[in-house]
């Protein structure tokens, strides 16, 4: 054995070939001794490290100490003196100088032996006494890289602060510069957030450069898949409230980014429960509810949309289900607060659904009592005629004998008690009067003027009228409207119904109707009756654009579809997109 090779055996602690038991005792417990002077070497190292930095400052020298100790910690870890010892025959120790056979190698058993031999050797040939004593200086390298590392990550921390500190006080000032610089800076931090995206395109907006924000909004809905930005997006197209005058554009980006809203965040309720608002417009009544039907349960207010679409569109078991829960929702809060107009009416609206009408009417009486200010008197008074006019409705639809036409105008006549304003209650009166209109039963006939007289003389016109018109006598109906017209310049049925006659003459003023459909269309933009008569008087002026955007919105009424289909098919035509002429033209065919 070579003197480096015993030297390093001895400071490994292994024993030397022909050494008798005792002197290798002696050898092992000089070498305890020695590993018990190391490790309290270990434990005085730091502190007469600390003693000397404190009696002779020299940083130079102490850094060089600290990090030669540390290149020799892993130096002494990496150590091999070039030679593979092992154990041969018989237990001795002795090296291999030669490769082993093609046998051995191709055998796994002694890949294993090797590896094993490897680390073996490896632990027995590492001078721990010298490793050890650098352990301090390797503690000290890693605890200077922390702390940098870390001093770095609240620099940054500490500067993002700063900026959004900045941020909301240039915001509240409107030092619009200040904030852009502000918001500059945390993009710059924080690259991959959402929110500081956002702040940066809005300050944009509010420094009114609405194209560089509208840009960066795109860029965030499109790459970052924002929901928040593409929301953004959909309300700076125009006021909501105004969407009937919409250009088509405009209601096509609106529904482009709020689509694309759903499509970012999945679960926000705000983008699907706008985009079905749209749908509901169109009459897409499956489509409105294909929207909300995954947030159904997450909102009270959207679960009570999906429970009448779901009787809108037949599934009756369904609406039944959820009308069922939101009734113990609603019985509960108003156990708790009575005088809660809007749960008192919805609670009322499910006892509809369920065609309990009674118990609809019963509930809405028991909250005039409780009703505080006139406007919740009118509220519920209303709700009380509505819910008479639909089992009048009813009754009609499932008992067309006199005895249940009889009933019909007695539910309307308790109605006209409770609320002779109601625009509803005026039309039912007007198709009931008009189903009775034949009828030769002397009771009949006098509860039918008895309906007529019991209202005032602007009313009756207005019945008579719609009944006239009804009946296809455009001459009686365009006088009796005109004389109700003067006493109620605003009644957006009446004007309605005065605009249709005028527009079915035969020499029709269709200025004048289109002025009266204004103003109705003006008081309730949504209504579809009054969009249809709108968009039909714009195709007889050969308007087609804004025929098609009246008439596309009246698709919500389907019992208007086949006569609004048609409309539209010629006007699509006009306009040269006779792909969509031919699309109108099958759904006509399907009946939808």
């Amino acid at each position: 054995m070579s003197n480096s090779t015993q030297k390093r055996a001895s400071r490994s602690g292994g024993a030397k070939p022909g050494e008798s038991a005792d002197h290798r005792r002696a050898s092992s417990a000089h070498w305890f001794r020695r590993m018990a002077g190391g490790f309290g070497a270990v434990l005085w190292s730091p502190v007469s490290m600390v003693f000397g930095w404190v009696a002779h400052w020299e940083p130079g020298r102490v850094m060089s100490a600290v990090l030669l100790r540390s290149t020799d910690f892993f130096m002494e870890l990496m150590w091999f003196d070039g030679q593979d010892y092992t154990v041969g025959k018989g237990g001795r120790r002795g090296l291999i100088r030669t490769w082993p056979s093609t046998k051995t190698l191709v055998n796994p058993v002694w890949w294993f032996i090797w590896c094993g031999l490897f680390f073996w050797r490896w632990l027995l040939t590492r001078p721990y006494i010298p490793m050890l004593l650098a352990i301090p200086a390797l503690a000290v390298v890693l605890s200077f890289f922390s702390a940098a590392s870390a001093g770095g990550r609240i620099s940054k921390g500490t500067e993002a602060i700063h900026f959004r500190r900045l941020l909301l006080t240039a915001t509240t000032n409107n030092q619009i510069e200040v904030a852009r610089l502000a918001s500059d800076a945390l993009v710059r931090l924080y690259p991959n957030s959402e929110e500081y995206a956002f702040n940066r395109a809005t300050i944009e907006a509010q420094a009114g450069n609405d194209q560089t924000a509208k840009a960066l909004m795109s860029e965030l809905a499109t790459s970052k898949k924002s929901a928040q930005a593409a929301l953004w997006l959909a309300n700076s197209v125009g006021d909501r409230k105004d969407f009937g005058n919409w250009s088509d554009e405009d209601r096509k980006a609106y529904v482009r980014w709020l689509s694309l809203a759903v499509e970012n965040d999945p679960t926000s309720v705000l983008p699907r429960r706008l985009l079905s608002d749209v749908l509901l417009v169109y009459g897409d009544n499956r489509g409105a509810y294909t929207t909300l039907l995954p947030v159904a349960d997450a909102d009270e207010d959207i679960t009570y949309i999906v429970t009448f679409l779901e009787k809108e569109l037949g599934m009756l078991e369904a609406a039944r289900g959820r009308a069922e829960k939101l009734t113990r929702v609603y019985k509960d809060r108003l156990s708790e607060t009575p005088q809660d107009i809007a749960a008192r009416s919805r609670y009322a609206a499910l006892f509809i659904l369920r065609e309990q009408y009674a118990e609809a009417v019963d509930l809405l009486k028991r909250g005039l009592v409780l009703a505080s200010t006139p406007e919740d008197t009118k509220i519920l008074r209303n709700a009380i005629a509505e819910a008479m006019v639909l089992e009048s409705t009813m009754i009609a639809d499932t008992d067309q004998s006199p005895r249940g036409l009889m009933r019909s105008l007695e539910r309307l006549r308790e109605a006209m008690a409770v609320d002779p304003t109601n625009p509803s209650l005026l039309e039912a009166v007007a198709q009931a009067c008009l189903r009775a209109a034949d009828s030769k039963n002397d009771e009949l006939i006098v509860l039918r003027e008895a309906l007529v007289q019991g209202v005032s003389s602007d009313t009756a016109h207005f019945i008579l009228g719609t009944v006239a018109l009804n009946a296809g006598d455009i001459e009686e109906a365009k006088q009796h409207l005109e004389i109700a017209v003067k006493s109620n310049p605003n009644l957006p049925g009446l004007l309605n119904n005065l605009a249709h006659a005028i527009s079915h003459e035969e020499e029709p003023d269709l200025e004048r109707a289109l002025r009266l459909s204004d103003a109705a269309v003006a008081n309730l933009p949504n209504h579809a009756y009054l969009r249809e008569t709108r968009g039909q008087i714009y195709f007889k002026l050969k308007r087609y654009t804004e025929a098609i955007a009246d008439l596309e919105i009246a698709l919500s009424a389907k019992e208007l579809r086949p006569r609004i289909r048609e409309s539209l098919a010629t006007a699509y035509d006009a306009l040269g997109r006779t792909d969509i002429a031919e699309r109108q033209r099958e759904l006509l065919k399907l009946g939808r």
